[in-house]
């Protein structure tokens, strides 16, 4: 009698007990797949102005790097070969001008299963003429070629 007993209590309402144990699977596959770990780094933002022209608005100094993928990866991306620059080198009139930001490694390509993504992702910066009397500085010699 106790079996029939149980077996009655499993297959009573089975429609709503299947659709339970979906539900639960379908919610644990969301979780599991859909929330990619995130690591944010801090790094100095290399910036080449133009010759002949100096940024009267400012600049950061330092932007945030979101670094997202598998965990185990992420952690092993090391933040100090990250290069973030923005060339403004394009720029031949006074005002203001746009320019994205972007992220290589130093020695080595990027990871390709990771995603970057850098706040801010573009610069504006108002550019002026420089005086003649002041010296000008070359961009390229005081922050360094950017290497892709």
């Amino acid at each position: 009698m106790k079996q029939n007993n149980f077996l009655r209590s499993v297959l009573f309402n089975w429609p709503v007990k299947i659709l339970s144990l979906v539900f639960a699977i379908s919610l644990y596959l969301v979780v599991a797949f859909a929330v990619s770990p995130e690591r944010e780094v801090v790094l100095p933002l290399q910036v080449i102005v133009p010759r002949g022209f100096i940024a009267a608005s400012s600049f950061p100094q330092t932007v945030t790097v979101t670094i997202s993928g598998e965990d185990r990866i992420i952690h092993r991306i090391e933040p100090s070969l990250l290069v973030v620059s923005v060339d403004f080198s394009f720029v031949n009139a006074e005002g203001v001008a746009s320019a994205p930001i972007l992220i290589s490694f130093k020695d080595s390509p990027l990871v390709s299963r990771v995603v970057y993504a850098v706040e801010p992702e573009v610069l504006r910066v108002f550019f002026i003429k420089s005086k003649a009397d002041e010296p000008v500085v070359n961009a390229t010699e005081t922050v360094g070629p950017i290497e892709l």
